[in-house]
């Protein structure tokens, strides 16, 4: 499906995994595209501008997840030892292997449903004008 995004849409969804990697989120939601088409100049940046938006006013409302995700009272209900996983980890495979793990490699960030909607939308939104490409505008 991307071999029909225009450079400028490929470079705006890249920057969109980029922004929901520098909020420590799992998958790339429709306000990281938002935030990646500020990056990007294009039809959408101009009227995200006209709009009186910018990139970091729109970064301060997008929420980034704190702290660990392993909810330690939750495992300790279950008899695990958060910290103790945690320290037996780090001996074996260095400091912060477990966080790492939990990482998802820079390519398998995975898109939300909301991320995909938007994709088909602006995929279908320029088949039924005509065009052949998908540009930042259409996204």
């Amino acid at each position: 499906m991307f071999e029909r995004f225009e450079p400028s849409a490929r470079l705006a969804l890249s920057d969109a995994r980029d922004e929901a990697r520098r909020a420590g989120q799992g998958r790339i939601g429709s306000e990281h595209v938002l935030l990646g088409l500020l990056t990007q100049p294009g039809p959408a940046a101009a009227a995200l501008a006209d709009a009186g938006l910018t990139l970091p006013q729109l970064r301060s409302r997008v929420p980034a997840r704190s702290g660990s995700s392993l909810d330690a009272d939750a495992l300790a209900s279950l008899g695990i030892d958060l910290d103790a996983v945690r320290r037996a980890t780090d001996a074996a495979f260095g400091p912060g292997a477990l966080d790492q793990a939990r990482r998802p490699s820079r390519r398998q960030l995975p898109m939300a449903d909301d991320t995909k909607r938007t994709l088909m939308g602006a995929v279908r939104y320029a088949h039924q004008h005509g065009g052949r490409e998908i540009s930042s505008g259409h996204l």
